[in-house]
């Protein structure tokens, strides 16, 4: 979905307009986690655990609206390509069966238990086969020649380590708060809001620079440089750290 997204503010902004569009897509993928731990949070601690789950209803049907009113039709000469079928269903095979490994393993023992056992023997295969099926067919629904370009392979890698860091934060972390710290899930969600908004605050600033030639390799280095000063600093987080974070 995401590689989508981007492809279609490729096709639809003026070039020279790119990195706003880009700023706007970022700010957009950062309101979630700023703004969702602390509605639920206070969702969570002051009415029932099920309209976490009813308040999307009204952003997605408006999603729904926005993507059918304002996104253009994908051209003829587009169409008509074979579909990897069978791509699409390793992929999410080997991807489910890791999501459930990860989710169910500690529960369960890990490999003491016979299904974990059989979903890390399905999720090897099935990566293995997936990119088999991609580097042997014409039409892969996940291009890897693309990795040849240098650039991209390094932003590939750098969004795999930002990936780590980034989900660490915003979900190990909380677990950490409320399980071991004794914190609320309101609290929590106030706890992760300060960075976030930070984050939305200097979305429309990167996207000036970008129409005005910065470079997007120092904007990238000097963010990656701060990001792993934000980890190292909750790597110190203790049980002695108490609610003073708050």
């Amino acid at each position: 979905m995401i590689s989508t997204s981007q492809a279609i503010l490729v096709e639809t902004w003026p070039r020279e307009q790119i990195g706003t569009a880009t700023a706007l897509f970022g700010l957009g993928a950062v309101v979630g986690p700023t703004v969702g731990p602390t509605i639920g949070g206070y969702i969570t601690d002051h009415a029932t655990r099920r309209w976490i789950f009813y308040v999307n209803i009204p952003v997605g049907a408006l999603a729904a609206f926005c993507a059918y009113t304002f996104i253009n039709e994908t051209p003829k000469e587009a169409k008509g390509k074979p579909i990897d079928w069978w791509g699409i269903g390793l992929l999410a095979v080997a991807v489910g069966s890791l999501q459930t490994i990860l989710e169910k393993g500690e529960s369960e023992d890990w490999f003491a238990t016979p299904y974990i056992v059989v979903l890390t023997v399905t999720a090897v295969f099935g990566v293995i086969l997936f990119i088999w099926r991609e580097l042997s067919t014409d039409h892969p629904i996940v291009n890897f020649s693309i990795l040849r370009h240098r650039s991209f392979a390094v932003g590939m890698f750098t969004s795999f380590i930002l990936g780590f860091g980034l989900y660490g934060s915003v979900f190990v972390f909380p677990v950490f708060c409320q399980n071991l710290l004794g914190f609320s899930a309101q609290q929590t969600g106030e706890l992760l809001f300060p960075g976030g908004l930070c984050t939305i605050v200097m979305m429309p600033f990167i996207g000036k620079m970008l129409n005005k030639g910065i470079p997007a390799q120092f904007m990238a280095t000097g963010g990656m440089f701060l990001f792993f000063v934000f980890t190292f600093m909750l790597s110190k987080s203790t049980l002695a750290t108490g609610r003073q974070m708050c």
